[in-house]
């Protein structure tokens, strides 16, 4: 009998699996929801959103703390976990999202023990293996390397913050300096800076990632092909065919009358000043306008705070044409963008605009990712925030549908490919 275990640790995540096996027509499956020892809501966040009608089970997985990180320790817990998993349920088909680090080990796993192994798209960062200059994990500096044991050992001593202090502060850290060495010696063994080359011998799936799958199901198949091997590549994107969402899409776009010169533009969390964000993405919505003459309506990411908002609204308080949605409960932006007639989807580098044009072949996919890039810099933003939507930006022109702000005329222009929605095929043997 064959019995189906997806991976997730995400709540989106689920959803794309759950709708990924119904089209599959696969029933009781088990979702495995991983966590750390740092984040124990967000499982049950996860767990609470288990549609208990479709998954037969769902059980907690917990992994390391640090398990992206190039630390052995690491590797080998969750490799540990990921067996237990495995040998307790005894899955014949293993889907994941990710090829990457811990998520490497556990497919490794699950093929030597001949379990069929099978990752289904989770956004444009299923893309990232087309861009020769990606860094989903930037390589380990000496300098940082350095850095993380003075902050982890030395920075709070006395020895390091009152250098002249008494001298009975100094004498208690003189008495503690065998413990502080080594702290040191023990803290720079586990430095990724030192660990890259132990894993690269050692544990080189977890380095490289994992590639070869039994089935691959993506929006655009034919791009996947260049990075992964599969005896399947299967065209699956979204349905967004929840009745409930629906419902309420249709009670928003009559609300905020969205109609054919009013263009959604979704909101994304990154790590960058909310207030200078609201500001930068403002701006390159206004030069949108002026370009298209459309209306933009802002659609907030679930996770940002609503006082998100009020930062969108002051940016935008002189200008005509830009406004907020600010209903407590509202759908995937999909929805918005699919049950209306709105001209374009407009984002950062949403999934959405990945998506959204699948399911409605005349909707034009627009990104403003260059633009607020050269925004920030403009500002003098730059964070980990700011570095992390340059690497997301550069995954973008692989998909051809999707449009740069910076060219965009009212008129569709003739050689963007439009792609109309495919559900996937069942191929699983």
């Amino acid at each position: 009998m064959d019995t189906y275990l997806v991976v997730v640790s995400q709540v989106g995540q689920l959803k794309h699996a759950e709708a990924l096996l119904r089209s599959l027509n696969v029933e009781g499956a088990t979702a495995a929801i991983l966590y750390t020892a740092r984040n124990k809501r967000m499982p049950e966040i996860i767990a609470s959103a288990v549609n208990r009608d479709f998954f037969r089970q769902s059980v907690l997985v917990e992994i390391h703390t640090e398990a992206n990180q190039l630390h052995l320790g690491a590797v080998r817990f969750n490799r540990a976990a990921y067996r237990r998993l495995l040998d307790e349920l005894s899955p014949t088909h293993l889907f994941v999202c990710s090829y990457e680090r811990h998520y490497a080990l556990l497919c490794q796993e699950a093929r030597a023990r001949d379990i069929s192994v099978n990752l289904f798209e989770e956004g444009a960062g299923s893309f990232k293996g087309l861009i020769e200059d990606y860094e989903s994990f930037p390589k380990p500096s000496f300098t940082s390397a350095i850095y993380r044991v003075y902050r982890r050992v030395w920075k709070d001593t006395a020895i390091v913050k009152r250098l002249i202090a008494p001298l009975y502060a100094i004498g208690r850290d003189i008495v503690l300096l065998p413990k502080l060495l080594f702290d040191t010696v023990r803290e720079a063994y586990y430095l990724p800076f030192f660990q890259e080359n132990r894993l690269t011998r050692e544990e080189p799936v977890y380095v490289n990632g994992w590639k070869d799958f039994d089935a691959v199901y993506s929006s655009s198949p034919d791009l996947m092909g260049k990075v992964f091997k599969a005896n399947s590549f299967v065209e699956a994107s979204p349905s967004f065919d929840d009745p409930e969402h629906i419902e309420l899409a249709r009670k928003i776009i009559a609300g905020y009358r969205i109609d054919g010169n009013t263009a959604i533009f979704t909101s994304q969390l990154y790590s960058v000043d909310p207030q200078t964000s609201a500001e930068s993405v403002v701006s390159c919505l206004r030069r949108l306008i002026e370009r298209t003459g459309w209306r933009v309506l802002i659609k907030l990411h679930p996770k940002e705070a609503f006082e998100v908002a009020a930062h969108y609204e002051k940016a935008a308080m002189f200008i005509p044409g830009i406004e907020v949605i600010k209903e407590p409960d509202t759908p995937p932006a999909e929805y918005l963008a699919i049950y209306s007639q709105c001209p374009s989807i407009v984002g950062i580098t949403s999934s959405t605009l990945i998506y959204a044009p699948k399911r409605r072949s005349d909707l034009r996919a627009i990104t403003i990712g260059t633009e607020l890039l050269n925004e920030f810099a403009s500002r003098g933003v730059s964070s980990a925030g700011t570095r992390l939507i340059e690497q997301h930006v550069k995954i973008l022109p692989v998909i051809p549908y999707i449009e740069d702000s910076g060219g965009v005329e009212t008129s569709t222009p003739s050689d963007v490919t439009r792609t109309t929605f495919c559900p996937a095929a069942a191929l699983i043997s």
